[in-house]
């Protein structure tokens, strides 16, 4: 897919028409007056009312540029001529042009594909490509192959299932959105996708951007799942091990533990020693009280320690839901704080991800890295 679309002389987006057999050129072209001025390629200004705003309503947030499939050939072809209701716009590596001749160099999810150069990068465009629509859900990841063919030659990675093995941390950390959080993936039984994945319920998803995480969790592999006498080798839709070497504290373990949920999936955790927090735990599906003897938290990356004008610490705040209901010190935590992968293990004894939580670093203390295998 990378090398068709990438190759084309011209992609032609029809987005006016919502079916294989609509038309999709108007039979009456007619111009619009404009007032508002609009910067040109050399700073010179024009006035064609809201041509920026135009382009991102009739091209970005169009029923076609909804698609999962068109998101890719969008970013991937080299030229598009893009015909929206009576006007055409050329798309290309400097931007888009409007038929006067008027151009942007900063419009739409193309410049973002453009700079594109750090896996940071990557999963942010993986945020907006979440968004997309398919007709069979099981495309979701081939849908995107050929961008990771395409981006691979700068981050030389190992990639699997929509995550990149260099800095791991960066793939893990993603919580569904709160408005569209499933109950249950909603595809499983269709396709096989690791529940280390972005991917794998299939609805909006959310990373955690903290440029100040120190990695705490290595790499070591992807591993495709062995299914009868072969093993799985796509890397975009296939079952796989993610397999890494990290900390990892059965919750059982600790003494005097309690937890409560609290909303939309947000279970607070509590020393009934101390009744301070020890932390918060995000599952991603909704549930009752969660049983610590099926629950493992899995360590992958800690926050910089940083400290106020009066040498309190004051750890870093990440919001888990859209209710503002988000990890807070209160002037309790003098710790750096953990990010963990919420696991637990099904009846044949694997770790699954259901959940990510972030904790107080001194639940980890004193112990072992290890080699644990997710799927």
């Amino acid at each position: 897919m990378a090398n068709t679309y990438g190759n084309a002389t011209i992609n032609i987006a029809a987005h006016p028409a919502h079916e294989n057999q609509d038309g999709f050129l108007a039979s009456k072209y007619t111009k619009s007056p404009s007032t508002k001025p609009f910067r040109k390629q050399n700073n010179i200004h024009c006035e064609y009312q809201y041509l920026i705003s135009r382009f991102e309503r009739l091209v970005d947030q169009s029923l076609l540029s909804s698609r999962g499939w068109v998101f890719q050939e969008r970013l991937l072809s080299p030229k598009t001529l893009h015909c929206v209701d009576n006007m055409l716009f050329w798309e290309d590596h400097r931007g888009f042009f409007a038929e006067d001749g008027s151009f942007s160099d900063a419009v739409g999810v193309r410049s973002d594909w453009r700079t594109l150069r750090t896996l940071r990068d990557w999963y942010q465009l993986m945020e907006v490509y979440s968004r997309c629509d398919l007709t069979v859900e099981s495309d979701r990841l081939p849908a995107i192959a050929g961008l990771a063919a395409s981006f691979q030659e700068y981050v030389q990675s190992p990639f699997y299932a929509g995550v990149w093995g260099g800095k791991l941390p960066l793939g893990l950390l993603w919580l569904p959105q709160s408005q569209t959080q499933p109950s249950s993936p909603p595809f499983m039984d269709d396709i096989s996708v690791p529940t280390w994945s972005w991917a794998y319920y299939g609805c909006p998803v959310r990373f955690i951007d903290n440029v100040e995480l120190i990695p705490l969790v290595q790499f070591v592999q992807f591993l495709p799942i062995r299914k009868g006498s072969e093993y799985v080798v796509n890397t975009l839709s296939g079952e796989a091990y993610l397999s890494v070497r990290a900390s990892i504290l059965w919750m059982q373990e600790v003494e005097s533990l309690r937890m409560q949920v609290l909303r939309n999936g947000l279970v607070g955790v509590y020393s009934e020693l101390s009744e301070l927090s020890l932390g918060w735990l995000k599952l991603d599906a909704r549930a009752g009280p969660p049983d610590t003897s099926k629950i493992w938290l899995l360590q992958i990356a800690r926050t910089k320690l940083k400290y106020d004008g009066v040498g309190r610490a004051a750890c870093s705040r990440c919001e888990l839901d859209s209710g503002h209901a988000g990890f807070h010190n209160d002037n309790e935590w003098d710790d750096p704080e953990i990010y963990v992968l919420v696991l637990t293990v099904d009846e044949a004894g694997c770790y699954r991800r259901i959940g990510l939580g972030l904790v107080r670093q001194p639940l980890f203390d004193n112990r072992p890295y290890v080699n644990i295998m997710i799927k």
